[in-house]
């Protein structure tokens, strides 16, 4: 997590102002394209190893903020609009991040304006109870949580993974 342009972000990348126009790596139909390589590799003036994305349940608590329900901010759908970028018919594309409210925590557009990527392997759950869970060693797909803009309230919830 780090700031832009003074608000805290969720997952995102510095100094970018505009992610819309950002067209990196392997084109797909999202307003942002970039590579997991890439994202890892995008913090200036860091050592290598100093950072990393969070893993899916790092990023799950973020999300949450301390708040058990469907949502950072409880269970309502109708409130989701004050906290997210979905479903907006007259936006296309991702938003500049800190228009809408944080989440308890003080992160923004932790559910919908873009797929956030996690650290782990996509995978499924473990039967069994486990404490920060860091997913399979290897897999084909990195976890992406939060949703995109034009996602539905469904799958920009805090539990929903793609």
């Amino acid at each position: 997590m780090h700031k832009l342009n003074g608000k805290i972000a969720g997952i995102t990348i510095r100094g970018l102002t505009s992610p819309a126009r950002l067209e990196l790596g392997e084109p797909r139909d999202v307003s942002l394209r970039i590579l997991f390589a890439q994202a890892i590799v995008m913090p200036q003036n860091l050592p290598m190893g100093a950072y990393r994305l969070p893993t899916e349940a790092e990023w799950a608590f973020a999300c949450r903020g301390g708040n058990p329900g469907r949502y950072s901010f409880g269970d309502d759908d109708a409130m989701l609009k004050h906290y997210a970028w979905v479903l907006d018919g007259d936006r296309r594309g991702a938003s500049e991040v800190g228009f809408k409210l944080a989440n308890a925590f003080g992160l923004f557009d932790m559910h919908g304006n873009v797929w956030e990527w996690c650290q782990d392997w996509q995978g499924t759950y473990p039967s069994h109870a486990v404490i920060d869970p860091t997913g399979p060693e290897s897999g084909e797909y990195r976890v992406s949580r939060g949703g995109p803009w034009g996602g539905s309230p469904e799958i920009c919830r805090s539990t929903f993974r793609s």
